[in-house]
């Protein structure tokens, strides 16, 4: 196990931004000290003057170095704060006490003692009124992991900041509820909920890394690529660097295109371009609403109560066969036993009971669940009347509405087979039809809520045993067409081996937002659970780890110009401007030439320190007032929605949220009065917006946001960079790229990709619009090995060789494809001689240990 170098929240608010990098050069230098000395204090270089501070009542033991002649360091360890055996010798870092702050707090402070560590004698302590105070600091230091944030750094990560860069992305050290959950051995499928920024991703590495330590085999899937990066980033700080690997990292819809050998799936993106004429004349239609039923409903429900199985009867052992008509679980007619989806659950709850049918049952429990898997592939739609049955719980529209829904969709079914594409729905289907025995011994699935119903269910075929699951996600989250429903998986789940022991953990701790926001949300949360009701037990409370309160502006919307709107977007990376829907977003580009405006819903995943929100209220005026009007329950998936899409909205802030709004909702406002500061002037000032950002902190957001895949925002964050450099010219021709990929036109970006020369991008771009050729010759550019070169065309079904053959007028790509084949061969000659040379020095041994000839 690596150690670890933990840091309290306040250790780190304690140290002058602008002394930051200067302190973490001194932190660095002393962790790597420790690290040398075999983690043991009292081996240490004299120079840092190590001191046990006596007699904390709240902490077994804390400790001071000196950073300099002036100023102190606080801390402790591990062990002494908790009893957890994961690495008993790690740095807890407490607090940075500055000379020159606290000289004059220090006076009329009761005198403590300190005791020496090391055998200093370069330096003697003065009983001074500094010393005292951090003295007095120590003795009366109180620290909880549990109710304090604590980063978790490496020492590569110090070395960054003692750098002066930022380290975006760090651990937190688990709290007790956290910790529990990873070390849980129960065999028992899970449910983790919990808010944006309660930790869930972190407990699941740490789940994953545990499970990895006793051999099992675990497969990581999250929905998203920027998600995977990160969570592969953690895990690799965490993990012991001499373990075997037992862990895959996966995104969903990539590992369904390697296992079905396809090249990509069509997104939103494409439909949306492709759709656009169509809804022209369905004016109350926007494509997001359609591509939500399309996505979620449609095509990715599993409509297992519909679906019948029918095996032959000399397949099925007589007494089994027996047992279940007798129970009226199947139905027998010419030789022919059919199985309604709906009895699945009651089948195999039945049989895993009944110790005489158990082990008989097992093969004609496999060979219906192949059959069922045959048929859900098969049923690609769902059929219209079982659609327009579908209950308002899942489908916000009337039936008329669904009728003209399910038109369009037999359209783009068409449009698909016409440019022979299909979408994450279809792949997922076709894998399922050629189910392939790869399976793991434990499935964590991060983002659950973004999965349609039939990822899900694929998932479930994708663990040996099927109680190994741990699914991780936001309920209050689901704005995202996938319907997500807890009791809809948890159906699905009994379906396929008759149990219903999901349990569900929630981690109430969040550790992004300030506590005025925490609190709107939690308020939002108990009106949405009174006036909705159905699945409250999974949602809660949640507590706020911050220590700074927030602030929630409420601002008319007649006291901010546009202009002025625009100016703070456009100058000011620690803000965004977010809008309900497509129809606000396009009504402030077009009429106010506004930029780097976002959609909750394109916003989801993202977060930033201030948040404004422009008539987030106001969009749904009459919506937001009958839900506070209502005194009945409200049975209706619109209104859920309603609730999601605010929860979403203001949880993307840390710290301040704006509600710039120009017709409010009465009595949603009168609800939720006590929640808002009411400003009666637009001062940037009193809203804490004056600080203007640099075109190097604009030209980092564009980056991040690029990572994450948003490249609309990232456009829009290198385009605020002021004098352009060269390399953001490239960044924002290689986002336009990336977006053209994404809209369905991979070899137009492929080839834009290349001209800025982003070869293995525009290889990627390639290989989705089955452009072989051109594919090979990025790889090629981008002087990538054999072995890179081959494992891509192996991904996708292709020959190399084949492609080469094909390409004419290529002399120089053949040239350069030669010397990477070369190198490719060379390599596995020498390794062919160096075992030669192993199995001759192998045979020698055994030659003296048997004291005879082995080749007579």
């Amino acid at each position: 196990m690596k150690t670890k170098f933990l840091f309290a929240e306040n250790f780190q608010k304690s140290i002058p931004k602008e002394e930051i990098a200067i302190i973490g050069k001194d932190i660095k230098r002393f962790s790597d000290e420790y690290v040398q000395n075999n983690c043991n204090i009292f081996n240490m270089g004299t120079g840092w003057y190590i001191r046990e501070i006596k007699g904390n009542c709240h902490i077994k033991k804390v400790y001071k170095f000196r950073v300099n002649r002036k100023d102190r360091i606080l801390f402790t360890f591990e062990r002494y704060i908790s009893n957890r055996a994961s690495s008993s010798e790690s740095v807890i870092f407490l607090e940075f006490c500055r000379h020159d702050d606290q000289i004059f707090t220090g006076r009329n402070i009761q005198k403590v003692n300190s005791k020496k560590i090391t055998k200093d004698e370069q330096f003697d302590e003065k009983e001074d009124e500094f010393e005292n105070y951090v003295n007095y600091r120590g003795y009366t230091y109180n620290y909880d992991y549990n109710t304090e944030i604590t980063s978790i750094l490496s020492i590569e990560e110090m070395e960054k900041i003692a750098q002066g860069d930022d380290v975006k992305r760090v651990r937190y050290y688990l709290n007790d509820h956290q910790y529990m959950i990873v070390e849980d051995n129960k065999i028992q499928p899970l449910f983790l909920f919990g808010s944006a920024g309660s930790g869930k991703t972190t407990v699941s590495i740490y789940k994953a890394e545990k499970l990895r330590k006793n051999n099992i085999k675990v497969g990581y899937f999250t929905y998203s690529e920027h998600l995977k990066k990160d969570v592969e980033d953690i895990f690799k700080n965490i993990k012991d660097e001499n373990s075997i690997e037992f862990i895959e990292f996966n995104i969903v819809n990539e590992h369904i295109l390697h296992r079905t050998k396809i090249s990509d799936y069509l997104k939103y993106e494409e439909f949306e371009e492709w759709s656009c004429s169509i809804l022209r004349k369905y004016k109350n239609l926007h494509p997001k609403d359609v591509w939500r039923e399309i996505r979620g409903i449609i095509k990715g429900l599993v409509p297992l109560n519909w679906i019948n199985i029918t095996i032959k009867q000399k397949d099925m052992n007589n007494e089994l066969k027996e047992y279940l008509q007798e129970k009226n679980y199947i139905d027998v007619s010419n030789e022919i036993i059919t199985i309604q989806g709906s009895n699945l659950a009651e089948i195999n709850s039945k049989l895993s009971i009944n110790n005489h049918f158990r082990n008989i049952s097992q093969q004609f429990l496999k060979e219906i669940y192949n059959k069922l898997n045959q048929k859900i592939a098969e049923i690609n739609m769902l059929p219209l009347e079982m659609y327009l049955k579908v209950n308002k719980q899942y489908s916000l529209f009337d039936i008329e509405t669904r009728n003209n829904i399910y038109h369009i969709a037999c359209l783009y079914e068409k449009m698909l087979k016409d440019r022979n594409k299909k979408d994450e729905n279809d792949i997922i289907r076709l894998a399922l039809k050629n189910n392939t025995e790869l399976k793991y011994d434990y499935i964590i699935c991060d983002e659950v809520q973004d999965l349609t119903e039939i990822q899900t269910y694929y998932l479930f075929n994708t663990v040996n045993r099927i109680e190994n699951i741990m699914f991780s996600g936001d309920y209050n989250q689901t704005i995202n067409p996938t319907f997500f429903k807890t009791q809809r998986i948890e159906s699905l789940y009994k379906s396929l081996n008759g149990l219903s022991n999901f349990r569900a953990e929630i981690m109430e701790t969040n550790y992004r937002s300030a506590q005025n926001i925490v609190n709107f949300a939690n308020k939002l949360k108990e009106l949405k659970i009174k006036k909705i009701g159905y699945d409250k037990d999974y949602d809660y409370n949640e507590t706020s780890i911050r220590k700074y309160s927030g602030k929630i502006f409420m601002i008319q919307g007649n006291l901010v110009s546009k202009e002025r709107l625009s100016d703070i977007n456009n100058e000011r990376i620690y803000v965004d401007i977010l809008v309900s829907n497509e129809k606000i977003k396009k009504k402030l580009e077009n009429k106010y030439n506004m930029s780097a405006i976002y959609t909750v819903g394109e916003y989801k995943g993202c977060e930033n320190k201030y948040i404004i929100g422009v008539n987030i209220l106001s969009s749904y005026k009459e919506k937001l007032d009958y839900i506070i009007k209502s005194e009945d329950k409200i049975n209706n998936i619109e209104y859920m929605y309603y609730f999601n899409l605010l929860y979403v909205f203001i949880t993307r802030a840390r710290d301040n949220i704006y509600f710039i709004e120009d017709d409010l909702p009465n009595n949603f406002i009168e609800y939720f009065n006590e929640n808002f500061i009411w400003i009666d002037k637009f001062d940037l000032k009193k809203l804490e917006l004056e600080s203007v950002s640099t075109k190097d902190e604009h030209y980092q957001k564009g980056i991040n946001l690029e990572k994450l895949g948003q490249y609309e925002m990232a456009i829009d964050s290198y385009k605020n960079v002021k004098g352009l450099y060269d390399k953001t010219k490239i960044a924002i021709k290689r986002c336009n790229a990336l977006l053209n990929n994404k809209k369905g036109r991979h070899i137009e970006a492929a080839l834009e990709l290349m001209d800025i020369g982003e070869y293995k991008l525009a290889a990627k771009c390639s290989f989705q619009g089955r452009d072989y050729e051109n594919a090979l010759k990025a790889l090629i550019y981008d002087d990538s090995s054999y072995e890179e070169i081959q494992k891509n065309f192996n991904n996708v079904g292709f020959s190399v060789f084949e492609v080469i053959a094909r390409m004419k007028n290529a002399d120089e790509l053949n040239e350069k494809f030669s010397r990477i084949l070369n190198m490719y061969m060379d390599k596995k000659i020498e390794s062919i001689k160096d075992n030669i040379v192993t199995i001759d020095e192998i045979t020698e041994l055994l030659k003296q240990e048997k004291g005879e000839d082995l080749w007579i």
